[in-house]
């Protein structure tokens, strides 16, 4: 067993199960076990000095989420201050949906380095 998920309160679902009046169970195999898109994850940051503004060149399927996520948890900047460009990206099984850490560095180094 590689990864366990709960949510949720055990005994709540165990009273649920317990005082329903049926219950079906199934039994199956997922085959597919982790995310493996052809493409490989990339990302390009870029910082505007002058107008303080970040953006992010990368392949996700969520931008609107990770603009947020990176504009009010890791920047704390106004979300106008982030930009996060995609384009069509294609299967992920979840995979592109997320934020990954290098997402956050090549910004926090664009800053930096003063990249542009």
């Amino acid at each position: 067993m590689a990864f366990v998920w709960e949510a949720g309160s055990r005994e709540a679902v165990a009273r649920a199960f317990t005082g329903a009046a049926h219950v079906t169970r199934l039994d199956f195999v997922v085959t597919r076990v982790a995310a493996a898109p052809m493409e490989p994850r990339a990302a390009v940051g870029e910082f505007d000095r002058r107008g303080g503004r970040y953006t992010l060149h990368t392949g996700i399927q969520g931008p609107h989420g990770l603009r947020a996520l990176l504009a009010e948890r890791i920047f704390h900047v106004p979300h106008g201050q982030v930009r996060v460009v995609t384009s069509e990206v294609g299967g992920s099984f979840g995979m592109r949906s997320g934020i990954y850490p290098e997402l956050v560095l090549v910004l926090w180094a664009a800053k930096r380095l003063g990249r542009r």
